[in-house]
């Protein structure tokens, strides 16, 4: 018989949950799966069912309002039986709509001295500081929080401000396990023989802002110059039609390429990384903080071109190639560069290297659990 002290502690996972799969769930679960074991969780889950609208800037939705009107007499009824477990609020959001919700919604539903750090998806969490009309209530806010867990540190940094640097926590993203290839994949694949086709990967939901079509511009060029290449565009498209015109731009322009939906499975995600030479993200989505797609290309030591902004240059470092927004011939000379075999080698190798220094699931998973104790003393 097991003794009271063995028992784990209660902790309280809250926010979106797969399905939908898209950055945000699967950073949800993976946070949740890195707790199990060491305490006894609870996953909450905030998402309405069915899957939401592929959108980079949301508007009202009235079926999504009745949901939420819901949430808070369901949240009740299910933090009232473990009012001092710590609770880890995947959900919280920055715009003005989800803000609204989570003041009315959600904090009115933790207990009384209940320990709870927000943890931030989106890079825009400091413009509720800024603006008159949630300025109030997103100080209270954070007054309630005993942490805020920021994905990196130009994001923590952007909040000093208006947040302690008492509750500012760091912990980036990570990768699934089963995403993740073994080092010794990794290393194999850097003496694969001359005369293949360049392979450039995109995976993301096709947002315009997400960079997909300055992708296909630049392989486009590269095509027309005579090198060998071909490109997979994998990810969820906003509409048929958005899809359809990608394809025809791309069979105008003579590409090789292979136009995709999104992958669900874990071991064709890995697959297909380790398959690619070159992967190109050049997102200027507004609340980007660390897509999970990088972090990917990164453990499957693949080569990564990205937007210089501040939040991507802090996930790539120096082993990732940096290049304007929506710049085609830049991205165009970048592929092609890293297509000359030693430096794609020495690219590769040091990919692999930042993400087991920075991102794997061992050291990420160790500083989740490290939070969710200290809320528990706390």
């Amino acid at each position: 018989m097991r003794s009271r002290s063995s028992v784990p502690p209660p902790t309280v996972v809250l926010g979106r949950f797969p399905p939908p799969t898209d950055g945000q769930t699967l950073a949800t679960e993976q946070c949740a799966s890195f707790l199990d074991g060491a305490f006894d969780v609870v996953r909450l889950d905030t998402e309405p069912p069915g899957p939401p609208a592929l959108t980079a800037h949301p508007r009202f939705d009235l079926t999504r309002a009745v949901h939420f009107l819901g949430l808070r007499r369901r949240l009740t009824a299910a933090l009232r039986e473990r009012p001092d477990a710590p609770v880890l609020w995947h959900a919280i959001s920055p715009a003005p709509l989800g803000h609204l919700r989570d003041v009315l919604a959600t904090v009115p539903t933790f207990a009384p001295g209940q320990p709870v750090a927000g943890v931030l998806h989106r890079a825009t969490f400091d413009a509720l500081f800024r603006s008159p009309l949630t300025r109030p209530t997103a100080r209270r806010l954070v007054g309630r929080l005993d942490a805020l867990v920021f994905q990196s540190e130009p994001l923590a940094l952007r909040c000093a401000p208006f947040v302690p640097e008492a509750k500012r926590v760091v912990i980036p993203n990570t990768v699934r396990e089963a995403v993740c290839p073994s080092g010794d994949a990794v290393a194999a694949r850097r003496d694969r023989g001359p005369g293949a086709p360049l392979h450039v990967l995109f995976l993301s939901n096709h947002l315009p802002e997400k960079g997909h079509a300055d992708v296909l511009e630049a392989v486009g060029t590269l095509t027309a110059q005579g090198i060998r290449i071909r490109a997979t565009f994998a990810g969820g498209w906003p509409s048929d039609a958005a899809r359809a015109a990608f394809t025809a731009r791309a069979r105008a322009l003579g590409v090789d390429a292979s136009i995709t939906g999104p992958l669900h499975d874990a071991a064709e995600v890995a697959r297909l990384h380790l398959d690619a030479d070159v992967f190109v993200l050049p997102t200027t989505h507004p609340t980007e903080t660390q897509p999970i797609a990088i972090l990917e290309a990164l453990a499957a030591g693949t080569p990564v071109v990205v937007v210089d902004r501040p939040v991507l240059a802090d996930l790539v470092g120096p082993v990732g190639v940096l290049v304007p927004p929506h710049a085609p011939d830049a991205i165009a000379h970048a592929i092609a560069a890293l297509a000359e075999p030693d430096r794609w080698r020495r690219a590769s190798a040091n990919a692999r290297a930042r993400f087991e220094a920075r991102f794997a699931p061992g050291v990420v998973g160790k500083a989740w659990r490290t939070l969710a104790r200290d809320l528990s003393r706390a």
